[in-house]
């Protein structure tokens, strides 16, 4: 009975059928396997790069630029801008927009004009972004609007050429293979000698812990959540939350005009219509009528006609000209999904929570085919006013999601804005009011770890509370890292510090051999000397090694056998020293320095792991459900590991190799590299996040928001959402109360090919 192979699991976005029976057919094959990518490097000096004196030296120039740097980069060029103004002799003259105004958290004053930058980790002033890259992208034509570079070897030179000697791209199992080791062992041995004294120690920064983010918001909201942080000359009314407004209803069944036994039927239509046409100056009173589902079935005409006569009947002998019933005044939709918990909620079959009572009334609400004439941008939200307690003050400037904002703030809403701001929209056309997750889980499944302060223009709010790391994306660097101690491992660290000892001992031995027989050529003028000077020889001491070792005699030998065996010993310590290497830091490691790496495009962990730590010691791997793009199976074990997502599942290849050649504005693939967790994550955005930020747990792992920062607004905008590791808490900080965008706000800024790039513009 013969045993199928291992079937790659995948959180998200699994092909079906056929698809799903080819990434199936056959066992994952792990990338270290096929064995690390050679990557162009420093060759890349001949494809028109660009030069600066600080690392990375060498990059290029984006593609795109945004309107008011084109206009501050060339303002002669009519092209970038329409706008003109006359100077005081009266001719035109462009119109050259001032810079752009940042302070930041050392309080330093920037005024540059606009272009995508990010916060230095040390000294937390504005940088230009620059993004490694694989080498192919990095070869193609820039689409984006940061600079770019490639991605480089930073591992310790001493690793670098071990790895060269023994780097054979799989098992040598070929005679030329052996060849071509035993020409690179003495060559690469000496200088593994020779530089081994060189450090080989990695960078350790910040305790061992992920880079801060140094930020600090220095506007103010629009709406706070404390209203002593409002403005001073604000009235109590725009200040406080604790106000409460009540909504009339949008249709009332008005029975018609006879006398009072006479039961004519009903009109539905608006208050307000009543109110200007036959009840105009009369004051509208109504009844509201309930009804239980087991005694009518809504279905049933003969049950509504029923219940049509009882409640005009209970109507007219209250006095009052109008009633309210569920099944005639409310409007007619195919909610049917979101409507039934709503009113199985308040005839009291079903308990929702109230945010559950909120997202399914957003659903239902924003279902609703409605004009914009007549209505305001936040209408939608605040009829959800009437299912809640507190009622805000409405705004009239409010946009859809200010204004839902502000009702959860006014409410126990159970942290349901926070917990908003940890999901992951399925595409980027998804609406806000869309709640669904690109990890299929709801909001109750998501515990948030900050708070929303505040409510500012542009969809963004205040948070505070949370974990950040910011994101190296220019280049990587070597890692401290600590291995577990062993025997072999001091051993080999032994015999590659004193290796020196052994050169230098043999060559003093040698020394020796050669004085002797020079002394024993010299033994009868000494003899001379002495003989005609008495004086000389009493007051000079000198060893005489023609006496100590006389030429074939056994001691002569013996030092000769010695110093010839320590050479040997010494070039065998040469022809192993890349063995020796490998030894000494290769195995696992026990602590590292923690630290977040991103390049854009995809590269195999086996060329990862090479470009970091100099050799595949088999580290580095693939996160199992880091994103939606991860990808996992069980092996013969029974265990679960993850894979490379790129070689498992044909969509996420065809997905990178799209992402290549993209557009401007248009999605892109990126990786991150967590040395903390020694995993790796694939996954999808439009902008390369500066930082990830953790704002709330799921599922027993962290979700981390992915940001850029527009740091004119002073924005963290959510470009992605990941999840990470609970233990990524532990050597993280947290990040003061920060801006955050729902919403991409450079989406709406005009982008021009930069002069030169080779890019038409349409």
């Amino acid at each position: 009975m013969s045993s199928k192979p291992p079937v790659p699991q995948q959180l998200m976005g699994q092909a079906s059928g056929a698809e799903a029976e080819a990434v199936g057919s056959e066992a994952p094959r792990m990338t270290e396997e096929k064995g690390p990518e050679r990557l162009i490097g420093r060759a890349h000096v001949f494809t028109g790069t660009f030069w600066r004196w600080k690392d990375p030296h060498r990059f290029k120039l984006p593609g795109y630029i945004y309107r008011d740097s084109a206009m501050l980069a060339d303002p002669k060029d009519q092209s970038w801008c329409k706008l003109k103004i006359r100077n005081l002799t009266g001719k035109l003259k462009k119109a050259v927009p001032s810079p752009y105004r940042y302070r930041d958290v050392m309080g330093r004053v920037t005024e540059v004009s606009y272009d995508d930058r990010y916060l230095h980790h040390e000294t937390g002033e504005l940088r230009k972004l620059i993004v490694a890259c694989t080498d192919e992208i990095f070869s193609s034509e820039s689409t984006v609007t940061w600079r770019r570079t490639y991605v480089r070897n930073c591992s310790p030179l001493t690793i670098r050429l071990a790895t060269w000697i023994m780097d054979v791209q799989g098992h040598p199992d070929g005679w030329w293979t052996w060849c071509k080791m035993a020409a690179k062992t003495i060559p690469g041995g000496l200088l593994i000698s020779t530089f081994y004294l060189d450090s080989m120690e990695g960078r350790e920064q910040f305790n061992g812990d992920f880079a801060p983010v140094l930020y600090k918001y220095n506007g103010t909201a629009k709406v706070w959540s404390n209203w002593r942080e409002s403005f001073k000359n604000t009235s109590t009314l725009n200040k406080t939350m604790q106000f409460y407004q009540q909504l009339g209803p949008r249709l009332l069944c008005f029975w018609r005009d006879a006398r009072p036994n006479e039961f004519l039927g009903v009109d539905i239509m608006s208050p307000e219509e009543w109110e200007n046409g036959i009840g105009k100056g009369r004051v509208l009173n109504y009844i509201l009528v309930t009804y239980i589902s087991e005694q009518f079935d809504i279905d049933s005409e003969e049950d509504m006609d029923a219940l049509a006569f009882i409640a005009e009947k209970a109507a007219r002998h209250a006095g009052v000209p109008a009633y309210w019933i569920a099944f005639s005044c409310t409007l007619n939709d195919e909610t049917q999904l979101e409507r039934d918990p709503i009113l199985s909620h308040y005839l009291g079959n079903l308990k929702l929570s109230c945010f559950e009572l909120s997202v399914i009334a957003m659903k239902c609400l924003f279902s609703w085919k409605t004009t914009l004439d007549g209505y305001r941008n936040g209408d939608h939200t605040y009829a959800l006013m009437g299912l809640l307690r507190c009622r805000p003050q409405v705004d009239k400037t409010d946009l859809q999601f200010q204004a839902f904002a502000r009702l959860l703030l006014a409410n126990d809403s159970d942290q349901l804005l926070e917990r908003y701001l940890c999901m992951l929209p399925r595409s980027d056309m998804q609406p806000w009011h869309d709640m669904s997750d690109a990890y299929q889980s709801l909001l109750w499944d998501i515990e948030p770890r900050c708070q929303v302060a505040g409510i500012c223009e542009d969809d963004t709010v205040i948070l505070d509370g949370a974990w950040g790391a910011s994101i190296r994306w220019k280049s990587f660097f070597p890692i401290k890292c600590t291995i577990n101690d062993s025997w072999r491992r001091w051993l080999a660290i032994q015999i590659m510090l004193n290796q020196g000892w052994l050169l230098t001992s043999a060559s003093t031995l040698f020394g020796l051999l050669t004085s002797n027989t020079a002394s024993s050529n010299d033994a009868p003028n000494t003899a001379a000397n002495s003989s005609s000077n008495p004086t000389n020889s009493t007051n000079q001491t000198t060893i005489d090694w023609s006496r100590v070792l006389p030429d074939n005699s056994p001691q002569y030998w013996t030092v000769f056998g010695l110093g010839c065996l320590l050479i040997v010993i010494y070039l065998l310590v040469v022809v192993y020293s890349a063995a020796l290497i490998r030894v000494v830091y290769g195995g696992k490691m026990v602590d590292t320095q923690a630290a977040l790496f991103g390049f854009e495009g995809y590269l195999d962990a086996a060329t990862v792991e090479k470009s970091i730590f100099g050799g595949v010691f088999g580290r580095m791997g693939w996160s199992e459900n880091g994103s939606p793009l991860s990808r996992w199976h069980m092996n013969e074990h029974n265990e679960r590991l993850g894979v490379d997502p790129v070689q498992n599942d044909l969509n996420v290849k065809e997905m990178v190799n799209r992402a290549r050649h993209a557009g401007q504005g248009q999605p892109r693939i990126f990786t991150l590299v967590d040395t903390n967790s020694m995993q790796m994550t694939l996954f999808e955005a439009a902008r390369p996040p500066v930082c990830v930020i953790l704002c709330g747990t799921e599922g027993g792992m962290q979700r981390a928001v992915g940001c850029s920062y527009d740091w004119a607004t002073q924005t963290m905008v959510r470009e992605t959402v990941l999840r990470m590791p609970t233990e990524s808490l532990d050597k993280m900080s947290r990040v003061p109360r920060f801006r955050m965008g729902v919403a991409n706000s450079r989406q709406w800024k005009e982008c021009y090919p930069r002069s030169g790039s080779g890019i038409s513009s349409v």
